[in-house]
């Protein structure tokens, strides 16, 4: 009560995510309260029962989100060797996706030269059931703009990008020698993915990011 973005968080297919996620979607509708959700599928090789009762759960979700993003485990394997202990696997998931919400956090809460607020963020998901794509990624170098862009529309936790998206929001971060040219490269390659597109995008300078780029992006109605 009175928070205004809850985050939801759950590993589908068991018990406890599938039944309790849609239970705190629900309260958090009802109190009005923006909420944005990211879930995880089952492996393949945990079976088709695990599946059902993931895509059950993600159904009755659904309708009390104002957007979803979906990571099926399976993709784990697109960041890690097969021979990676367990642990360490879940782990290198769990660091992508904080990195990703700290991103989201910054792009709001931290000052900068173009500014987004709050009020950006709830123009972005206003809406229900949207499948949402969000990413971050920082580079370095000579090519950094170019690296860093690819890495943010592609990411390999995820099934789907940012085509088709109706709305997106994304920060560009560096130090004091962020060049309009980059800003313009940036900025455009997004927009190209949907010219018909809502589009907010800020700029933060951060002196500690030296010869570093960060561009989080956050993409709502995407097409898949």
């Amino acid at each position: 009560k009175g928070i205004d973005l809850c985050i939801l968080i759950a590993s589908l297919g068991g018990g406890t995510g599938s039944g309790a996620a849609p239970e705190f979607a629900k309260i958090a509708r009802d109190l009005k309260v923006m909420t944005f959700g990211i879930f995880t599928l089952p492996f393949k090789f945990e079976g088709g029962k695990k599946s059902q009762v993931a895509r059950n759960s993600l159904r009755k979700l659904t309708p009390y989100l104002n957007a979803l993003a979906i990571i099926p485990n399976e993709n784990i394997f697109q960041i890690i060797d097969k021979k990676t202990p367990l642990k360490e696997a879940f782990s290198a998931v769990n660091r992508r996706l904080a990195e990703s919400l700290r991103g989201l956090c910054e792009m709001i809460y931290l000052p900068g030269l173009v500014n987004i607020d709050f009020a950006d963020l709830r123009t972005i998901l206003e809406g229900r059931g949207k499948l949402a794509y969000l990413n971050t990624a920082i580079c370095q170098g000579p090519n950094r703009t170019d690296e860093t862009l690819k890495q943010v529309l592609k990411s390999p936790l995820s099934d789907y990008g940012i085509q088709g998206a109706e709305k997106i929001v994304f920060n560009i971060t560096a130090n004091q020698n962020l060049a309009m040219r980059e800003v313009e490269q940036i900025s455009q390659t997004i927009a190209d993915f949907n010219r018909r597109a809502k589009i907010i995008f800020g700029i933060s300078q951060d002196n500690n990011y030296q010869d570093k780029i960060r561009i989080t992006l956050l993409a709502l109605g995407c097409g898949k």
